[in-house]
C-alpha cells in the first residue's frame, strides 16, 4: 500500500551548484509566490485532474491549491482541486490509503456551503468507518505503515491521517493520534531519512487534531532515547530549535549533513522548511508560544525560494530536482490558514483578520500593536504580505472598522 517517496538523493550527496536563475523578476513577498505557483499547477493540470509524473502526490495538489483558494477567493484554483478530487477518487475507489488524499477531501469539504454535510467529508467519514470495519481494524491499517516506510515516512503519512480523522470526527480518530506519536518516538539522525521534517509535520498535525500536553512522546518507553522524557509540550521547543538562521530547518537533528560534517548540505531542503513552517504556525495558533517573527522568517525563506514561473525545487537555494508536490506543499505553508472556523464556512477570510476567527475586532489591533515599531516579517498582522509591517497594513485595519464579521455572501481576498 505505501509508495516510495522521492528522495532527494542528489541533493543529499551534496550538490553545490547554485540553481541558475529562472528569466523574469524574483518573487518579492508571499502573495506573489502563491500566485505564481497556482496559476502554473492550474496550468499544467491535466484533463483527468491529475499531474503527469505526479499523479501519487494529487492530494498533495489538492490541499495546497484548496489553501491557495483561501488566501485568493480565485475560482479557478478551487475548481482545479475540485477537478483533482474527482480523480483521486476514480482512481481510489474513496479508499485513501495515502493520507494526503484523506485529507485532500477534508479541505474540500471545508469549501461546501455546508461543511458539515457535502460528499466530500462523507465519503471521508465513511472511509474510516470502513477501515474500522475491516478485519484487524483501523490498528491493522496503521500497521501497515511499518511495512516497506522507514519511520519519517510513515509519520508523514499518518500525520495528514491524524488530521483528517479529526475533521470528521472518526471514532477512531484517536489511535492515529496515538500512531502519530508511536511512530515519531522511533525517529532519531540513526533511523530516518527526513528526521527533522517528520518533527515538523508531527507538531503541525498533533496541534491541529488536539492538545499540546504534557502527555508523554514516548509513552511504551520503547522509543529513541532521544525522546525519554519529551512531552507533547515540548514539541514546539524542540522544533524551533532546529530552525536555521536563515528561516529555514535542518534536516537532522545533529545540523549536520549525514556524514557528521557541517561543511555539506546541512539545511536548506523545501520539504523540511515547509513542514518546519507549518508546525510552528500551528504551534503559534494553539498553544501559548508566540512564534510569528520565526514564521515570518521562515516564511521568507520559503518564498525566496519560489521561482517566478511558480517552479520549486527540492532545496530552497541549491540545484536540485523540480517538482509540483513541493510548491503544492509551498503553498500550504505560505498560506498559513489552518482549518476553515466552523462559523465561516466555505468563504476566504478578510483582510485584518490576523488570528483567522472571521471577525474583525482589537484582537487584530492588538496583532499590529505587538509588531510596532514596524518589524518585519511579522507574519499575522502583515496583511499584504509585502514582508514588513508599515503604515499599509494600519490602513487595512481603518478600512475594515468599525468591528465587523470577517464573512460574507462575497469571497474576500485574505490578508
Amino acid at each position: 500500500m505505501q509508495r516510495a517517496r522521492i528522495v532527494l538523493v542528489v541533493a543529499l550527496l551534496g550538490v553545490a551548484g547554485i540553481r541558475p536563475p529562472v528569466g523574469a523578476q524574483p518573487i518579492n513577498n508571499a502573495n506573489q509566490a502563491i500566485t505564481a505557483i497556482a496559476e502554473r499547477l492550474v496550468s499544467d493540470q491535466q484533463v483527468d485532474g491529475s499531474w503527469a509524473g505526479e499523479e501519487y502526490f494529487t492530494g498533495s495538489m489538492v490541499i495546497g491549491l484548496v489553501d491557495a483558494y483561501k488566501r485568493t477567493c480565485e475560482p479557478s484554483y478551487l475548481a482545479a482541486a475540485e477537478l483533482a478530487g474527482d480523480y483521486i477518487n476514480a482512481v481510489s475507489g474513496g479508499y485513501y490509503g495515502y493520507g494526503d488524499e484523506a485529507l485532500a477531501m477534508a479541505m474540500l469539504s471545508g469549501t461546501a456551503a455546508d461543511p458539515s454535510n457535502n460528499p466530500y467529508r462523507d465519503d471521508l467519514a465513511y472511509f474510516y468507518s470502513a477501515i474500522k470495519a475491516e478485519g484487524g481494524g483501523t490498528a491493522a491499517f496503521i500497521d501497515d505503515y511499518t511495512y516497506g516506510a522507514e519511520p519519517s515516512t510513515a509519520v508523514f503519512y499518518i500525520a495528514f491521517h491524524t488530521i483528517a480523522a479529526h475533521y470528521v470526527e472518526a471514532e477512531d480518530a484517536g489511535l492515529f493520534r496515538e500512531a502519530l506519536l508511536g511512530y515519531l518516538a522511533t525517529v532519531d539522525d540513526s533511523t530516518a531519512d527526513f528526521p527533522v521534517m517528520a518533527l515538523g509535520i508531527a507538531t503541525w498535525a498533533l496541534a491541529e487534531s488536539g492538545q499540546m500536553n504534557d502527555a508523554p512522546v514516548d509513552a511504551d518507553g520503547t522509543g529513541r532515547p532521544m525522546w525519554t522524557g519529551l512531552t507533547l509540550a515540548d514539541l514546539p521547543e524542540l522544533l524551533l530549535a532546529h530552525q536555521s538562521s536563515k528561516g529555514a530547518f535542518y534536516w537532522r537533528f545533529d545540523h549536520t549533513d549525514g556524514a557528521g560534517s557541517a561543511l555539506g548540505v546541512t539545511s536548506g531542503f523545501t520539504e523540511d522548511a515547509i513542514f518546519g513552517t507549518l508546525g510552528l504556525i500551528s504551534a503559534d495558533k494553539y498553544t501559548n508560544h508566540n512564534f510569528r517573527d520565526e514564521i515570518g522568517l521562515a516564511k521568507k525563506a520559503l518564498w525566496e525560494g519560489v521561482n517566478a514561473d511558480g517552479t520549486v525545487y527540492g532545496h530552497l537555494w541549491q540545484d536540485s530536482p523540480d517538482m509540483k508536490v513541493y510548491a503544492a506543499e509551498m503553498l500550504a505553508a505560505l498560506s498559513g490558514l489552518g482549518r476553515i472556523p466552523a462559523n465561516c464556512p466555505g468563504m476566504c477570510f478578510a483582510k485584518g483578520d490576523s488570528n483567522r476567527d472571521c471577525q474583525i475586532t482589537f484582537t487584530d489591533v492588538q496583532a499590529v500593536i505587538d509588531a510596532w515599531p514596524p518589524k518585519p516579517y511579522r507574519w499575522n498582522a502583515d496583511f499584504n504580505q509585502d514582508g514588513q509591517i508599515t503604515f499599509s497594513d494600519v490602513n487595512v485595519l481603518i478600512q475594515h472598522w468599525p468591528p465587523n464579521a470577517g464573512c460574507s455572501a462575497t469571497c474576500v481576498p485574505a490578508p
